[in-house]
């Protein structure tokens, strides 16, 4: 369940999940049985991270209901998972509380939970306009990575460190650290961080200015995004709208941010619901 969640086989982990949770049923009531269950919610949450984000917020919430108070490592784990779901919600008030009560208990020795927090915090302070401290921590959580050669955590962070450098200007250094990315990713198969590279790549190349670089990494998001009815499908319509506006297509533009409205509603993501009609807006001004 694991693996092919890591390979962004939703439909395939669910039903390895399911599985797991008939077994659970049929164990005795025991710590070992608690913290089983606790585990499965935190699996169910990332699973349901991008796709439900309300159902994911309730798998996780009742995960921290059964992790006991000596079990640290689970509970930061949950945590980190709630800080994400929180953050696709839009809610990164929520999401901050939930790293900053797991930094408190964050084992000192436990370098993967370390990176995991860093990236989120990195990430949050990005959207709340915090760009050192958006950049302190995703540098922390790269360079820890590495540290350790957690290739597809090198590969996440970067995904963050993109956004926050071309917002600080630095797109040179996003278009770097995102195709670098890209490459751990291809070694590894991991089907949804391509195709978040590949949104994100498109973004930077949008900006300078190379049109045809900028298609081809748009293209490659929403084919794969068609393929698994991933998230990202949204973010790469919202920059292809944004390539056919300064190339003058008007009407393309307003047809590709109809389709990623429709899927910014039926994911309840708000952010890029906020986004999309921004972009309508000006077509229209």
């Amino acid at each position: 369940g694991r693996l092919t969640l890591l390979l962004g086989k939703y439909d395939e982990a669910k039903g390895y999940f399911e599985k797991t949770a008939v077994a659970l049923q049929s164990k005795p009531e025991n710590s070992q049985t608690h913290r089983q269950r606790a585990e499965l919610c935190l699996l169910m949450g990332e699973l349901h991270e991008r796709q439900a984000p309300p159902d994911a917020l309730t798998w996780v919430q009742r995960g921290l209901e059964m992790v006991e108070a000596s079990q640290n490592r689970l509970r930061c784990e949950l945590q980190i998972q709630a800080s994400s779901i929180l953050m696709h919600m839009g809610n990164y008030g929520g999401a901050l509380e939930q790293l900053l009560l797991c930094l408190d208990d964050l084992p000192d020795q436990n370098q993967p939970l370390q990176i995991k927090a860093y990236k989120n915090l990195g990430a949050v302070y990005w959207h709340l306009k915090e760009l050192p401290l958006a950049l302190e921590y995703s540098e922390k959580a790269l360079v820890t990575s590495r540290q350790i050669k957690d290739h597809l955590q090198t590969a996440k962070t970067s995904i963050n460190l993109g956004p926050i450098k071309y917002t600080l200007g630095d797109w040179d250094g996003a278009i770097s650290n995102l195709e670098e990315a890209l490459e751990i990713a291809k070694r590894l198969g991991s089907h949804t961080v391509i195709l978040s590279l590949h949104a994100n790549l498109g973004r930077c190349y949008l900006e300078k200015g190379k049109a045809q670089q900028c298609r081809a990494h748009l293209e490659q998001a929403l084919r794969l995004a068609k393929e698994s009815n991933a998230h990202q499908a949204i973010p790469a319509r919202i920059n292809l709208a944004r390539l056919h506006l300064y190339a003058g297509r008007y009407q393309e533009a307003l047809s590709v941010l109809e389709l990623a409205e429709k899927d910014a509603v039926a994911k309840n993501d708000q952010l890029s619901l906020t986004t999309v009609h921004q972009i309508q807006a000006n077509v229209f001004l």
